[in-house]
């Protein structure tokens, strides 16, 4: 009996050391570590977002660029002059210096004459007077019309001595320094005026013009005759001597009439 219980306590002994050694020599799993490559590098959402906006920056600052070149060539302008020739789509002119200019049509041009509201390309022809407003390109020297007039009486300026003075017709005879000589219709419509350089310019009278005194002509000239002037406006200078010129074809003997 005594020898069973030892054998049982041996047995027991025995089973709570091979206990401790089983779980003595278990180890605690170490974890495992995957190795992998470092991630290419990648622009995030607000870098896109910034180059996308620097690229429309860029590409505005050079439409403006653009845009500010073509307006320093373009300039709005007028053309007056006599047609040399006339198309659908360009009218060629020589103004009063004596050079062509060409003016160029397209379907924005207009075509306006009070006395005729069918105007168009159609009615102008070599020989005609006009005058074309629009935009001038000062690298091709042409004209862009954006209104094209007929000009049937332009205003013309005529400066010379008074030789003549006819009161009852209420006209004015002045001859230029070329000796040539215009008659000036006064009418209704006529403003004069006198010049003094200490007073400058004030309001004058048909009557107050003399003789000798030299005048400035602005008017329309006559349809039927070439060599009278409707006055619009007359300035007479009552201290500018006439040109030396103008002395020399100055007819002293003439009188005013009465």
């Amino acid at each position: 009996m005594k020898y069973f219980s030892v054998t049982i306590l041996l047995l027991v002994l025995a089973s709570t050391l091979l206990s401790s050694s089983a779980f003595a020599v278990t180890t605690t799993p170490s974890p495992s570590v995957t190795v992998t490559s470092a991630p290419t590098s990648q622009p995030t959402e607000t870098e896109a977002s910034r180059s996308g906006i620097l690229n429309r920056i860029e590409r505005i600052k050079e439409m403006v660029a653009s845009r500010v070149a073509e307006l320093k060539l373009v300039e709005k302008k007028g053309f007056y002059g006599k047609v040399l020739e006339s198309t659908t789509h360009q009218i060629t002119i020589v103004d009063k210096n004596k050079e062509e200019r060409e003016i160029e049509i397209d379907e924005l041009t207009k075509f306006e004459d009070s006395s005729n509201k069918s105007f168009g390309i159609s009615d102008i022809s070599k020989g005609n007077d006009i005058t074309a407003v629009g935009l001038y390109n000062k690298d091709t020297k042409r004209l862009l019309a954006r209104v094209v007039t007929p000009v049937k009486n332009l205003p013309i300026q005529y400066e010379g001595i008074v030789t003549k003075v006819d009161t009852r017709s209420f006209q004015v005879s002045v001859t230029n320094e070329k000796a040539e000589t215009k008659i000036i219709d006064i009418e209704r419509s006529t403003t004069a005026f006198s010049y003094e350089k200490t007073a400058g310019m004030a309001k004058s009278g048909y009557s107050k013009i003399k003789i000798g005194e030299r005048v400035l002509i602005t008017g329309y000239a006559s349809v039927t005759d070439k060599n009278i002037i409707a006055a619009d406006r007359i300035i007479h200078f009552l201290d500018v001597p006439p040109s030396s010129a103008m002395k020399n074809i100055q007819d002293t003997s003439a009188q005013p009439e009465e």
